[in-house]
C-alpha cells in the first residue's frame, strides 16, 4: 500500500503538470501532441516507488474506472517499480536515468517499463497488451504518460524539480519535431 508521502507526491505531481500545460501560452500549445485537441483529464497512478501521470480522455477513463472496479490494475502490466519488479517476468525496457523519452512503442505480454529510482520519463503514444494469468485480456493505447522513480522519503522540492525539467525537455521534443 502507498505511503502517505507517496500520495501526497502523486497529486502535487498531477496539479503541477496540469498547471503547467493549462497555463503555457498559445504558441507553444500549438507544438503540444494531438491528443491535447481532445479534451481530457490528468490521472496518477502510483506504488510505493514509481508516480505515472496520465492524461486521459473520457473514453480512456472510463476504461480505466472499469479495470479498477473490477480489481484489476488502472494499466495492467504497462509499469512496476525496480524494486517491485517480479522475478522472471519478461520486462520490455528499464527506464533509468532523468528526461528520456519513448514515443510509438507496442509491447505485448510482458512488463512496458522497469521504472529505476530517480527516472524520468515522458511516453507518447504506446500501446500495450497483455495477457494474465487467469487469461483476461487487456489492451489499450497511452498516448501520453510522464514518469518518475521516486527514493525513499523522497521531498517534493526535489520531485517537482525533477518533473518540471522532464516537461521542459518534452516541450525541447516536440519543438524539435516540429
Amino acid at each position: 500500500m502507498p505511503s502517505e508521502n507517496i500520495k501526497s507526491l502523486a497529486n502535487n505531481s498531477i496539479e503541477l503538470v496540469k498547471n503547467f500545460f493549462a497555463n503555457l501560452p498559445d504558441d507553444m500549445k500549438k507544438i503540444l501532441p494531438s491528443v491535447f485537441k481532445r479534451e481530457g483529464v490528468w490521472f496518477g497512478n502510483f506504488d510505493d516507488y514509481t508516480i505515472g501521470i496520465f492524461y486521459l480522455t473520457k473514453d480512456e477513463l472510463q476504461r480505466v474506472n472499469n479495470n479498477i472496479n473490477h480489481g484489476f490494475p488502472a494499466f495492467p502490466g504497462f509499469f512496476v517499480s525496480d524494486t517491485n519488479k517480479p522475478e522472471k517476468v519478461p520486462i520490455a525496457i528499464k527506464a533509468g536515468g532523468s528526461c528520456n523519452y519513448f514515443a510509438s512503442n507496442h509491447t505485448s505480454n510482458m512488463i512496458a517499463f522497469d521504472v529505476c529510482e530517480q527516472a524520468s520519463f515522458t511516453v507518447v503514444d504506446h500501446f500495450h497488451e497483455l495477457k494474465d494469468i487467469s487469461g483476461k485480456e487487456f489492451k489499450y493505447r497511452v498516448d501520453i504518460a510522464f514518469f518518475l522513480g521516486t527514493v525513499i522519503d523522497e521531498r517534493w522540492n526535489n520531485l517537482q524539480s525533477r518533473l518540471l525539467e522532464l516537461l521542459h525537455h518534452s516541450l525541447d521534443v516536440w519543438r524539435s519535431m516540429r
